[in-house]
């Protein structure tokens, strides 16, 4: 009868044993489980980081390339819109004449040679 309670108590302390042991894998797996989701948290952090700095180079290159081709665009502009619309149309006469009066007789020559001319000869 002793023998038999004693193999009883051994039976529920290897139980025991075992759901301690049942217990710290659970928690170790809970342990790698949060381990894992914070590896994955730090990527996806690395990953934001990374296309902020992507953003911000793209947005360098953008500013270097305006301070680059600054005098291009303006030139440009100066062009297209300035003696491409004095020597073929008349949109800015009025504007261009009152600061360079000089150029208002030039513009009959121009006109002269290049309608006139090619149309009589």
């Amino acid at each position: 009868m002793l023998l038999l309670l004693l193999l009883l108590l051994l039976l529920l302390l290897l139980l025991l044993l075992l759901l301690l042991a049942l217990l710290l894998l659970l928690q170790l797996l809970l342990l790698l489980l949060l381990l894992l989701l914070l590896l994955l948290l730090l990527l996806l952090l690395q990953l934001l980081l990374l296309l902020q700095q992507l953003h911000l180079l793209l947005l360098l290159l953008l500013l270097l390339h305006c301070y680059c081709f600054y005098y291009y665009y303006y030139f440009y502009y100066y062009y297209y819109y300035y003696y491409y619309n004095y020597y073929y149309h008349d949109y800015l006469s009025q504007y261009h004449y009152q600061y360079n009066p000089s150029h208002h007789q030039y513009r009959y020559y121009y006109y002269y040679y290049y309608y006139y001319y090619n149309y009589y000869y």
